[in-house]
């Protein structure tokens, strides 16, 4: 159940007795579902889709949550983590995350390290942060940090 690191993943599954969305990390052996309280066994649930990071399947639980009409401008998980393309949904995802993990800003060097680990393509990533500066989207502080607005 573990990736290809060896690292624990976090997984997204229905309740075995509800169907209600749940979020458990792979390691976990039993999870209780927050609707209906049904203990299910990790090991034995339909796993909808793995993460490495878990603000990434909690933030694909949130998404589902929300009615389809009220989705647009929300960014979600595109794709694996392995695979090289890189979406336009990928790179809102990764702008949204680094908004939310560095709200005083961060480092054009921790932005492409953060891209790397998600497995994104680092040189898109930069043009599209260079497009959000000539957009002004993105404000360059003086302590040598971007912020995205």
């Amino acid at each position: 159940m573990n990736g290809s690191n060896g690292r624990a993943q976090y997984l997204l599954f229905p309740c075995r007795k509800c169907g209600a969305l749940s979020v458990a990390i792979s390691t976990q052996k039993t999870r209780r579902c927050p609707a209906c309280n049904h203990a299910n066994v990790v090991a034995r649930v339909v796993v909808i889709k793995r993460f490495e990071e878990k603000e990434h399947a909690l933030n694909a639980l949130r998404l589902v949550k929300i009615p389809r009409e009220e989705r647009d401008g929300i960014p979600y998980i595109a794709g694996d983590s392995k695979e090289k393309r890189t979406t336009g949904e990928e790179l809102k995802l990764l702008v949204w995350t680094a908004k939310r993990r560095y709200p005083q800003g961060i480092t054009e060097k921790e932005l492409c390290t953060m891209a790397q680990q998600e497995g994104l393509d680092v040189a898109r990533v930069m043009k599209f942060v260079e497009k959000c500066k000539q957009d002004g989207t993105v404000l360059e502080t003086g302590d040598q940090k971007i912020k995205f607005l």
